[in-house]
């Protein structure tokens, strides 16, 4: 009528045979991540230090420690986005509307301008960081040009290597493929042009 299935055993202990759980299995990467002990880790968990050894060094640990950080990264980010709005809100209030100060004769909290020490520190502060920002930014964009122009530099030895049928030697300068005369390609092909410039 029906057939056997062999089911692995979950263990909920040390010392008792069978699998961990996948759920234990993550419980003791999230203590290890908030820990960054084994000895830590086994103590909450009650899982060995031995397993817990053998887990770090599987593949299945490093691609849930990247999710995680990443995950982790993504949060962090918004929260840090959500602070800095704010601060600079506060920032931009308090220096039109001035600070908030006790008047002691009337009992009440008033504005009064920011002072220009403030506000210059503040203006020093926000230049600065935006000037660090601005120079990451060109340098990814430099990251980028160099990466595109690495891949031009391969797609030209390719196209050469078609052309001429031949690989093109690392010493050979693939500018002067790219922007040099082609009358050396057509030669090698044994193709006459009446045009020898482009």
């Amino acid at each position: 009528m029906g057939r056997m299935v062999w089911v692995r055993s979950k263990k909920t202990k040390a010392g008792q045979p069978g699998w961990w759980p996948e759920k234990k299995k993550i419980e003791v990467l999230t203590t290890f991540l908030a820990t960054g002990s084994q000895a830590h880790t086994s103590a909450i968990t009650g899982v060995p230090e031995e397993t817990i050894r053998v887990w770090r060094k599987s593949d299945w640990w490093a691609e849930r420690t990247k999710e995680i950080k990443s995950d982790n990264n993504i949060v962090l980010d918004q929260k840090l986005t959500k602070v800095m709005d704010k601060a600079l809100d506060a920032v931009l209030d308090r220096i039109e509307n001035g600070e908030y100060m006790y008047d002691p004769r009337s009992g009440d909290i008033v504005r009064v301008p920011a002072k220009l020490r403030d506000v210059q520190k503040v203006a020093g502060d926000m230049i600065d960081k935006k000037q660090l920002l601005e120079k990451v930014s060109k340098g990814k964009e430099e990251q980028k040009q160099q990466i595109t122009a690495d891949h031009l530099v391969m797609l030209a030895k390719e196209f050469a290597k078609f052309a001429t049928g031949k690989e093109v030697p690392e010493s050979q300068d693939i500018k002067s493929v790219i922007e040099g005369e082609h009358t050396e390609i057509f030669d090698q092909l044994g193709v006459e042009t009446t045009n020898k410039e482009v």
